[in-house]
């Protein structure tokens, strides 16, 4: 068998894989067996370093984020409605 550690665009894993066949990908980095302490560590010059980095927001952060910024378009939109409908009327 094959292990890998998959990499993210700054090279911190976050996938261990095992292959029946040798792969190689510029993303992909072979381990001597299977062990899963190097997931969240950063590969850098040929050497597992612990992650500085800031973890990656999910995939419900980012929707948590995109529905607040549609409830707040929503608000805001409502409150321009009503403030044109309030100044057409000749109260503002």
């Amino acid at each position: 068998m094959f292990y890998y550690a998959q990499l993210d665009e700054n090279n911190v894993c976050f996938a261990v894989t095992e292959h029946s066949m040798p792969i190689s990908g510029e993303n992909i980095i072979e381990l001597p067996s299977a062990t899963y302490d190097v997931l969240g560590k950063k590969y850098e010059e040929g050497k597992w370093i612990d992650n500085e980095i800031l973890p990656q927001p999910t995939q419900l952060d980012r929707i948590e984020e995109a529905l607040s910024i549609k409830n707040e378009d929503i608000a805001n939109n409502a409150v321009d409605a009503y403030t044109l409908e309030l100044i057409e009327k000749g109260v503002l």
